[in-house]
């Protein structure tokens, strides 16, 4: 993930519940859809 600087989305959930307990806002589903989605259309990924 690191090398790639994306998360895959198995991790989702779990990166949604950290960010949550460490009090990070607006990690959501939706917010890591998009930014995979535009990392995809920009041809990072």
């Amino acid at each position: 993930m690191r090398l790639r600087n994306s998360i895959a989305p198995k991790h989702w959930p779990q990166v949604i519940s950290a960010a949550s307990k460490n009090g990070v806002d607006g990690v959501t589903f939706e917010w890591l859809a998009r930014t995979r989605q535009k990392e995809t259309v920009e041809g990072v990924e």
